[in-house]
């Protein structure tokens, strides 16, 4: 996990994973702590989730949405 920004009131968060495409962003809702305490516990976790397009501002961008994590 690089670039780990916080989202809001930290609950949320936006990264990048290391060897995947950099325009690929990886976004979890409500559990970005709880995430952040299990990656510096360990060394590699598995990820489930949805691949989605995302409009903003007029623009598109594929992001990640982490759903679980272990």
């Amino acid at each position: 996990m690089i670039n780990f920004t916080s989202i809001g009131d930290g609950t949320h968060g936006r990264f990048s994973l290391l060897g995947c495409d950099p325009k690929i962003k990886f976004i979890i809702w409500r559990r970005a702590k709880e995430l952040l305490n299990l990656t510096s516990k360990k060394d590699s976790i598995e990820i489930w989730g949805n691949l989605e397009e995302n409009y903003f501002n007029k623009k598109s961008s594929v992001q990640f949405v982490i759903h679980h994590f272990q």
